[in-house]
């Protein structure tokens, strides 16, 4: 079992099958994001430092007013 610091997530496949233009999709959403430090309407850098492993990084940015603030639960 992933502990706190760990996910396993899921690649979804998106986009047209009859056509064969399929592309991966990750989606990354849940409290453990905002616990990690990343907000609504922070950006996020991505990088692929090798095959196989993406690091995702909060980068400073200006919050967007129409995201509304999340709220401590």
């Amino acid at each position: 079992m992933p502990g706190l610091n760990q996910r396993s997530l899921k690649i979804e496949a998106v986009g047209d099958f009859a056509a064969r233009r399929v592309k991966p999709l990750i989606r990354l959403r849940g409290c453990w994001l905002d616990r990690a430090g990343f907000k609504p309407g922070h950006r996020v850098e991505i990088q692929q430092l090798k095959p196989g492993e993406l690091t995702l990084q909060f980068k400073e940015s200006v919050p967007d007013p129409a995201v509304p603030p999340t709220l401590p639960f």
